[in-house]
């Protein structure tokens, strides 16, 4: 965001060209759907990707009578899947929050869809918590989480955006 202009004058051409080849343009972030549709806007890219997936693994595509719609049966999975995780962790979740709250000056954070995160005050600080999470994975394996920098959101260890992508790849038969 930093550069003028925020991307290259010829990323337009190059993703047309792509897609001429048989590529999707796919955007894989962390980002909610909302936030990644308005960093595009913001930075003048209105081509319109051909999937985008969002939240670390949710994947969309876009829709015919909405804007963007779910694209096969992973969102659901994921959505189950972080469900019944919080629910299966609650006891080791509870055990993390006590540890950041009393033993560092990091922040354990609750948003507004119910996922759960931690941020540090310094990359060091969340290398320690990430020690303290590793020794509860021995216990519950399916413990995961996505890590930016200070930043760092719980998950299900079976839904991150690389095996988004690797879903992504075979719903449209791409090795």
């Amino acid at each position: 965001p930093e550069s003028d202009p925020a991307f290259h004058p010829a990323l337009g051409d190059m993703i047309r060209q792509l897609r001429k080849m048989g590529a999707a343009w796919t955007i894989n972030t962390g980002r909610s759907l909302s936030q990644t549709l308005q960093g595009l806007g913001s930075h003048g890219i209105f081509m319109e990707p051909d999937f985008i997936i969002a939240q670390e693994c949710e994947i969309y595509k876009p829709g015919i009578f909405t804007k963007w719609t779910d694209y096969g049966s992973w969102n659901r999975q994921a959505r189950k899947a972080h469900e019944r995780f919080m629910k299966d962790h609650q006891k080791s979740l509870d055990a993390i929050r006590r540890m950041v709250e009393t033993e560092t000056s990091a922040e354990f954070m609750t948003g507004d869809l119910g996922e759960l995160g931690i941020v540090a005050t310094t990359d060091e600080e969340l290398d320690h918590i990430c020690r303290y999470i590793a020794s509860h994975q021995g216990e519950f394996p399916d413990i995961g989480y996505h890590r930016n920098g200070i930043y760092l959101r719980f998950s299900h260890s079976a839904y991150s955006k690389g095996s988004a992508l690797g879903e992504l790849s075979r719903l449209l038969g791409v090795t």
